[in-house]
């Protein structure tokens, strides 16, 4: 299990972390809107979900995670969604 784990946040659309290699672990996602959340890589999507109007969506990954390689970039539903990702 890893010890070295961080948390990024994102508030709108937009690049969350440009590390070489990562993990992601665990998703914490809020939107004042009904929407998707993606999250793509620097090559392709690598998750995508929904979440209601004024609601949380908390997915655990777990320990072996999603590995994402290059800039990891989201979009949001809205302006007022936010995103934070677990990574390691």
């Amino acid at each position: 299990m890893a010890n070295n784990y961080n948390s990024l946040f994102q508030a709108g659309a937009g690049v969350i972390s440009t590390a070489a290699k990562t993990r992601i672990i665990a998703v914490h996602a809020h939107s004042t809107v009904a929407g998707s959340f993606d999250i793509k890589g620097a090559t392709s999507g690598v998750l995508k979900f929904f979440v209601a109007a004024n609601e949380s969506a908390d997915i655990y990954i777990g320990d072996m995670g999603v590995p994402m390689v290059g800039s990891v970039s989201v979009s949001v539903p809205a302006d007022g969604a936010a995103l934070t990702l677990i990574v390691g």
